[in-house]
C-alpha cells in the first residue's frame, strides 16, 4: 500500500426513481472493512426529521431584483475592520440574513405570484369596461414570473439546456429529489473525534471550521524556495 495507495468505493447501493419517490427517507450505512476490501452496507428507511430551519441558498432569481442589488450595495460599503478574508466572510454573512429575511416576506415565491396575477387578470376582465392597459402590464408581470419559474427549475435540477416555454416540471422535481440524497450529510466528526449527526450540531461543526479558516492567519509557503528545492536536474522518464 504506502503512499502509493489508491481507494475507490467498492460497495454501494442503487435505486430508481420510482424508488425514491416512494421511499423518500432512506439512507445507506457504510460498516466498517476490518478484514476484509469490502464494507458491510445497512439499508434503512427510518423517516428523518429535520429539526432546525432550511439551509440557506441564493437564489439565480434574485440576481437582477433591484432590491437585492440595493442590499448588495449597502452591505459592501459598510466599514468592517479586519483582513480582507474577514471582511468577506462579515459581508457575506449580514447578506445573507438581509436576504433570508426579504425572502422570508413571500415575494419570491413564483407560483403564488404566478396564481395572484392569473387570478387578478380574470377578476379585470370581469369588469365593463376591461381596462386592457391594466391586463396588458399584468400580463407581462405574469411572463416575468413564469420565466422566473423556469429558471428556479433549471438551478434545482440543474440542467443547463432548459428551454424557454416548457411548463413540464415533473422531471426536474425527479432530479431534484435525487440530487437531494446525494448532497445529504449524514453527520460530521467533531474536533474531539465524536460522529455527530444532530442538525444543530452539525451546523456549529461547520461553522466553526469555516470561521477559525477565515479569521485565522493561514501559512502561506514560499513557492519559490519549493521550486528551488526540486530536483529538476533528475532526467524525466515516461
Amino acid at each position: 500500500m504506502g503512499a502509493a495507495c489508491i481507494r475507490e468505493r467498492l460497495d454501494r447501493a442503487l435505486c430508481s426513481h420510482p424508488w425514491i419517490d416512494r421511499f423518500p427517507d432512506t439512507l445507506v450505512k457504510h460498516f466498517t472493512d476490518q478484514g476484509s476490501d469490502h464494507r458491510g452496507l445497512l439499508l434503512s428507511d427510518k423517516a428523518y426529521t429535520r429539526n432546525s430551519r432550511p439551509l440557506f441558498r441564493f437564489d439565480a432569481r434574485w440576481a437582477d431584483n433591484p432590491e437585492v442589488r440595493a442590499m448588495v450595495n449597502y452591505v459592501w460599503k459598510e466599514e468592517i475592520q479586519g483582513t480582507p478574508m474577514f471582511r468577506l466572510w462579515e459581508r457575506l454573512k449580514r447578506l445573507r440574513h438581509l436576504l433570508y429575511d426579504w425572502s422570508r416576506a413571500g415575494t419570491t415565491n413564483s407560483l403564488r405570484n404566478i396564481k395572484t396575477l392569473q387570478a387578478e387578470i380574470e377578476r379585470i376582465k370581469l369588469v365593463h369596461p376591461v381596462d386592457w392597459d391594466e391586463v396588458r402590464n399584468l400580463e407581462f408581470e405574469l411572463n416575468r414570473q413564469w420565466e422566473a419559474e423556469e429558471i428556479y427549475k433549471q438551478l434545482k435540477s440543474r440542467v443547463r439546456w432548459l428551454k424557454k416555454g416548457d411548463q413540464n416540471s415533473s422531471y426536474f422535481h425527479t432530479v431534484t429529489r435525487a440530487r437531494r440524497k446525494r448532497n445529504f450529510v449524514a453527520g460530521l466528526r467533531s474536533d474531539n473525534g465524536d460522529w455527530v449527526t444532530e442538525e444543530l450540531g452539525k451546523a456549529d461543526i461547520a461553522t466553526n471550521f469555516y470561521q477559525c479558516l477565515f479569521t485565522s492567519e493561514t501559512h502561506v509557503p514560499n513557492m519559490a524556495e519549493r521550486v528551488d528545492n526540486l530536483p529538476i536536474s533528475q532526467s524525466i522518464t515516461p
